[in-house]
């Protein structure tokens, strides 16, 4: 899956980059206006940011055979990325998640890991199959391949420590992204396969890092590789969140 999403924000941090003098300046001038002129509006520029968003790549380095009109496949979404890129230099590059396959297939899911390295994201959620071949192949291979993986709720018994977060800077907007998996997502895996992880509660976690990210950016998407039904409960929660994929 492979979607390319526009989105408009009013940005307008004029008085993150001031200093107290200049801001205290500010604050009188705005006065002076609304006594005397009735207003006091500062211009607001609105910036576009794209966001090409990918998830479930099931392990599956061509298209996956089904349909009368099968498409897709890693060569083929590299081909999409670089022409995308060309026409968008500042475009965000997220996955959601699952791009690994259920099944233990660790030469394929290695190469499918090497065709993420050549696309360059800028964000890479954990889906609950990448933990399906393991710790020794997770940790080797996937965080071996250096790629912006993170999960802000993941814990993993090694005590390897995941990217909660991340921010990106595109078309001078700073942008927070955050990474969760649910529970849920992991009820058919067997227990032989759930030792080396714990997922914890998303919501407690979410609320101490979005807090924070705040502070640092303009706009905060979120990646949730969660159970169905369960974005309202995010969007209800958390209306910071400019966006859930």
């Amino acid at each position: 899956m492979l979607i390319l999403l526009s989105f408009l924000f009013k940005f307008k941090n004029t008085l993150k980059i001031m200093n107290r003098k200049s801001r205290i300046t500010l604050f009188f001038l705005c006065h002076f206006l609304y006594l005397f002129v009735g207003s006091c509006v500062f211009s607001q520029e609105v910036v576009s940011v794209r966001v090409l968003y990918s998830a479930n790549t099931n392990g599956q380095l061509f298209d996956c055979g089904c349909g009368p009109s099968p498409r897709g496949g890693l060569p083929r979404r590299q081909t999409i990325v670089d022409s995308l890129r060309r026409l968008y230099p500042a475009m965000l590059l997220l996955d959601g998640g699952d791009l690994l396959a259920t099944t233990e297939r660790q030469l394929q899911n290695a190469f499918v890991i090497r065709a993420y390295q050549s696309l360059h994201y800028d964000f890479i959620n954990l889906g609950d199959q990448e933990f399906w071949n393991g710790a020794t192949f997770l940790q080797r291979k996937l965080f071996g391949a250096k790629l912006p993986v993170g999960s802000a709720n993941v814990r993993l018994a090694n005590k390897i420590k995941l990217a909660s977060s991340a921010i990106k800077v595109k078309n001078r907007l700073r942008i927070g992204l955050i990474g969760i998996v649910t529970p849920e997502v992991f009820d058919f895996f067997p227990d032989t396969k759930r030792r080396f992880f714990h997922i914890e509660n998303p919501l407690p976690v979410l609320s101490r890092i979005i807090s924070d990210l705040q502070k640092q950016t303009n706009v905060i998407f979120l990646l949730a590789h969660i159970a169905s039904g369960q974005e309202r409960q995010l969007a209800t929660a958390f209306p910071e969140v400019a966006a859930i994929f």
